[in-house]
């Protein structure tokens, strides 16, 4: 079995300058852990799930850290976390440069990187992405369903 036989070719995503409100909304309504986050040219600039809301200022669950870490992580990774934890953006929270496959890429290797990445992996051509096979689950844009290929 190949990737291109569990690629599904219309699957919601998002935008680097989309709201992460936006994005929340959207995987709640689609009823999906993580979306592709697709620039202006449709190409995947990275992905978005919901480990990347876990760590958020407005719910209390930004990581607390005392001086001693600080001292030890420096003050770049401090930053960063900042960051994600207080941006608005997508792009703010995102995984840059996620895990890619090619369609012709077999099954085994598309689920040893999902194993070893902890991640969704994505096709690497435009607006094709990767995702685990649902039977009952219909598209996210209501179109194709996610049928295996015969």
């Amino acid at each position: 079995m190949y990737a291109h036989q569990i690629m599904a070719r219309k699957v919601p995503s998002t935008t680097p300058d989309s709201t992460i409100l936006d994005a929340a909304n959207i995987m709640l309504r689609h009823h999906v852990s993580g979306l592709p986050v697709v620039d202006r040219d449709g190409a995947i600039a990275g992905i978005v799930t919901e480990g990347d809301f876990l760590h958020r200022s407005e719910i209390g669950t930004e990581r607390k850290r005392n001086w001693l870490m600080t001292f030890i992580l420096g003050p770049g990774k401090w930053a960063e976390d900042y960051v994600s934890e207080h941006g608005r953006k997508v792009s703010e929270i995102m995984t840059r440069a996620p895990v890619t496959v090619a369609e012709d890429a077999p099954l085994t290797t598309l689920v040893e990187l999902m194993e070893k990445k902890r991640q969704a992996a994505a096709g690497d051509s435009r607006r094709q992405t990767c995702r685990h096979y649902h039977p009952q689950q219909p598209a996210a844009n209501g179109g194709e369903s996610c049928t295996r290929r015969t």
